[in-house]
């Protein structure tokens, strides 16, 4: 029976795993989007949001680049829904990934990577500019039934052909 149900659970996840878009992207490093993430980091006082959002900035081990995890009202502690990645000049957060030296999403998205290397990785963004490009999923694909979220949105801004900032994840409802 228990190897019935862990099949069947295989299976399903295989299923889902096929439908979702090929630019979604569901973590950074070892964080993974709406996952438990409290074995990984603790908040204390790391909140660096003026918003009523509830937002924890790190730095990289060099101090180069920030990332910025939201988990919105209402949302579970250590569940985050989306992440910022930017380079940064500001030392005052902690540097909690001390092993890392550069923030990478679990599809390969660094700073740093030319815009045709990251439309090689995510494919053809539905908007696109010089300087920029977006990836968008609305309405009621199997990306957003999985997680329970009406919007994953994914941005990146280019400066003289390099990614200098990204954001991903799910939009406040």
């Amino acid at each position: 029976m228990r190897i019935t149900t862990t099949l069947l659970a295989l299976i399903s996840f295989a299923l889902n795993a096929q439908e979702l878009p090929r630019f979604f992207d569901p973590g950074i490093n070892n964080i993974s989007l709406a996952k438990d993430a409290s074995n990984i980091i603790k908040l204390d006082q790391h909140n660096c949001s003026k918003l009523m959002y509830r937002s924890f900035c790190f730095l990289n081990k060099q101090k180069s680049e920030m990332i910025k995890l939201t988990t919105y009202p209402g949302g579970v502690n250590y569940h985050f829904s989306y992440i910022e990645v930017s380079k940064t000049n500001n030392t005052d957060y902690p540097s909690l990934f001390k092993n890392t030296s550069q923030f990478a999403t679990h599809k390969g998205i660094k700073l740093g990577l030319s815009k045709s290397e990251v439309t090689s990785i995510l494919g053809e963004p539905i908007q696109a500019n010089k300087n920029y490009i977006m990836y968008k999923s609305i309405n009621n694909d199997s990306l957003l039934k999985y997680y329970n979220m009406p919007i994953y949105k994914a941005e990146y801004w280019f400066n003289n052909d390099q990614l200098v900032e990204f954001k991903f994840g799910f939009i406040n409802p």
